[in-house]
């Protein structure tokens, strides 16, 4: 079954644009363990926490952002 971003990557090109700072910093992450001591270091997210970006761009996408 695919997610809602691999269906919309399938559909062509696309901009996923959302308030990506802010939706982490809603979030409650660990600097040391999420961040490896890089505070507010989103792009390492993408490594430590891959689960959080799919998370927060699915529901970008459940709101109609793309």
């Amino acid at each position: 079954m695919r997610t809602p971003i691999q269906t919309a990557i399938k559909s062509g090109i696309f901009i996923l644009d959302g308030g990506m700072g802010t939706a982490v910093q809603a979030l409650d992450i660990d600097v040391e363990r999420d961040y490896l001591n890089r505070e507010n270091c989103i792009d390492i997210l993408t490594k430590t926490r891959p689960d959080i970006v799919q998370k927060i761009h699915e529901s970008f996408l459940q709101v109609g952002v793309n």
